[in-house]
C-alpha cells in the first residue's frame, strides 16, 4: 500500500514536471515570437539590404544539415558500441534523424523516442541508455569547450573582448567533462534507486574505458563542428557577410551547445541571439547575424521535418521485416 502511494505520488510530480517544461516552453516561445515580431519590423530595411539569398545557399545548407545528421549517427554509433550493440551508419544516420524530428516537435523528446526504439530494436536497457546519453554529452561538451577556448583566444588576440563568461562557461565544461572522465567507480550498497544508478555508472566507466572508441568520437565531434562552421559560413553569406570557414568556427562551439542544453526545440530562440551577439564580437552587422541563425534553423527544421519521418518508415519497416524472417525460422 504504501509503495503504491509513492507511486501515486512519483506519477504525480513527472505529469507536474512535464505540464511545468510545456508551459515553460510555450511562455519562451510567445515572448520570443513577440521579440523577433518587433526586431524584424524595426529592422526591415537591414534585412531586405543585406539579404542576397540564392538557390545555391538553400541547397547548401540543407545539404549540410543532412550531413551533420550524418556524423551525429556515427556517433550514436560509436556510443553504443561498446555495450556489443550493432549500429550501422545508415542506421545511425536513420536514428539522427528521428531524434532531430522528435526534439523539433517537443523538448527533447526524440530522446524519449530513440531510447525505445533501441529498447526494442538492440535490448538496449534504459540504464544503458542513460549512460550512453551522459557519456555523448560529456565528450561533446569537453571537445566543444576546447574548440570553445581556442576560439576565444583567437578573437582576443585579433582585439576584440568577447567578456568573461563565454570562457567562464567553457572552462567549467571542460573541468566536468575531464572530473567525469577521471571519475571513480561509484560503490552503492542498497535501495532500488541507488542499484539503479549504479548500472548507469557502470555503462559510463565501459564507455570511458574503451580508449579508441573516446578518440573517434572526438573526431566525429570535430568533424560535426566542421559541418556547423561551413553551415554558417554558407547562411552568412547569403546575408551579404563572407565569414569564411575560419569565422565559422569560432561561432560553432557555443552554437551547438546550444542545442545541448536548450529548453526549446532545438535550442531555436537561444541559439539566434546567442549568434547575433558573436556576430558584434568578430565585427560582422548583428542583423545579418540573427537572420543567419534563422536560416540555418529553418534549414534544420526542414531537415528534420522531412527526413524524420521518412527514417522512421524505413527503419520499423526493416525491424518488422527482421522480425518476421526470424518468426518464420523458429516456426520452420
Amino acid at each position: 500500500m504504501i509503495g503504491n502511494n509513492r507511486n501515486n505520488r512519483n506519477g504525480e510530480f513527472a505529469e507536474r514536471g512535464r505540464i511545468a517544461r510545456r508551459l515553460l516552453a510555450a511562455v519562451i516561445y510567445i515572448m520570443l515570437a513577440a521579440a523577433a515580431y518587433w526586431y524584424f519590423k524595426t529592422h526591415r530595411e537591414d534585412f531586405s539590404r543585406m539579404l542576397s539569398l540564392k538557390p545555391a545557399h538553400l541547397v547548401g545548407l540543407l545539404a549540410l544539415n543532412f550531413i551533420s545528421r550524418i556524423f551525429l549517427g556515427a556517433r550514436m554509433k560509436y556510443l553504443i558500441e561498446p555495450f556489443g550493440t550493432g549500429l550501422s551508419l545508415a542506421e545511425g544516420t536513420g536514428v539522427s534523424l528521428m531524434q532531430g524530428y522528435g526534439n523539433t516537435v517537443a523538448v527533447k523528446g526524440g530522446t524519449v523516442g530513440i531510447a525505445y526504439y533501441l529498447y526494442r530494436t538492440k535490448g538496449l536497457g534504459i540504464d544503458r541508455f542513460l549512460a550512453v546519453t551522459g557519456g555523448g554529452f560529456v565528450i561533446t561538451a569537453a571537445t566543444l569547450s576546447v574548440f570553445g577556448l581556442v576560439g576565444y583566444g583567437l578573437i582576443s588576440m585579433g582585439g576584440r573582448y568577447a567578456g568573461p563568461a563565454i570562457p567562464l562557461i567553457f572552462s567549467i565544461i571542460l573541468a566536468g567533462g575531464i572530473g567525469a572522465l577521471l571519475f571513480p567507480k561509484l560503490h552503492v550498497k542498497t535501495g532500488k534507486t541507488g542499484r539503479f544508478l549504479l548500472r548507469v555508472m557502470e555503462g559510463w566507466n565501459v564507455i570511458k574505458s574503451n580508449r579508441s572508441n573516446i578518440l573517434k568520437l572526438v573526431a566525429v565531434e570535430f568533424m560535426v563542428l566542421v559541418t556547423f562552421a561551413a553551415r554558417y559560413w554558407v547562411a552568412f553569406d547569403a546575408f551579404g557577410q563572407p565569414i569564411g570557414l575560419i569565422g565559422g568556427f569560432l561561432l560553432a562551439p557555443p552554437a551547438y551547445l546550444t542545442t545541448m542544453v536548450s529548453v526549446t526545440p532545438v535550442g531555436v530562440g537561444i541559439r539566434e541571439p546567442l549568434l547575433a551577439y558573436m556576430s558584434g564580437i568578430l565585427g560582422y552587422a548583428v542583423t545579418g547575424g540573427l537572420g543567419a541563425a534563422v536560416l540555418d534553423s529553418l534549414a534544420l527544421m526542414a531537415v528534420s521535418l522531412v527526413g524524420g519521418p521518412v527514417a522512421a518508415l524505413a527503419l520499423v519497416g526493416r525491424y518488422d521485416k527482421q522480425n518476421g524472417s526470424e518468426r518464420r525460422r523458429k516456426a520452420g
